[in-house]
């Protein structure tokens, strides 16, 4: 499982960070990186309807995380 830290790709678009995602791919972020990463989520599960996601899942007092399904 490949796990991606917010502050490792701030330099990259958060699209091109999605994208890059595999199955089992974790993205970690803050609250606020969660609120930029999110809309660009479900601009990509509408041009990739087979892309799934899981619920973003609170891991600690401002961490969150999403896992790439399928």
């Amino acid at each position: 499982m490949n796990t991606v830290k917010a502050e490792k790709i701030q330099k990259t678009s958060w699209t091109d960070t999605i994208r890059k995602m595999e199955v089992g791919s974790v993205l970690e972020c803050t609250l606020y990186e969660r609120l930029q990463a999110a809309p660009r989520i479900t601009e990509y599960k509408k041009e990739n309807p087979i892309a799934e996601f899981s619920k973003w899942e609170k891991i600690g007092e401002d961490l969150y995380r999403i896992i790439r399904k399928n």
